[in-house]
């Protein structure tokens, strides 16, 4: 189980914390190499976040599976913040650009 308090998570992600990116992104990465068992390479790869990304910070293509799955990623610094419901909303919204195969060859 991981500690999620700000300094011990810090801690945990600090190989993946990259001066280009941020510290959500370093999470992103963190949990891409751990769960889905990407290098560090591939897990690079599949982060986007950058600005315009419209609320996406990564996506992993499961060909396999046929399956998209689609990351935001988001860190406090204060212990026992929650982030409310807000960003889940637009997130949400975000992930209707993937909710059909005409919507997917749009982005692309």
């Amino acid at each position: 189980m991981i500690n999620l308090e700000y300094t011990s998570l810090l801690g945990q992600i600090i190989d993946f914390n990259l001066p280009d990116r941020n510290e959500s992104a370093a999470f992103l990465m963190w949990y891409l190499y751990h769960y889905y068992r990407l290098d560090v390479g591939e897990a690079i790869d599949h982060i986007c976040d950058q600005p315009n990304d419209k609320g996406i910070d990564g996506i992993y293509v499961n060909e396999a599976n046929g399956t998209i799955d689609v990351f935001q990623s988001k860190i406090t610094q204060k212990n026992g913040r929650t982030i409310g419901d807000r960003g889940l909303r637009e997130f949400s919204g975000t992930l209707n650009q993937f909710d059909s195969t005409e919507s997917i060859q749009n982005i692309v």
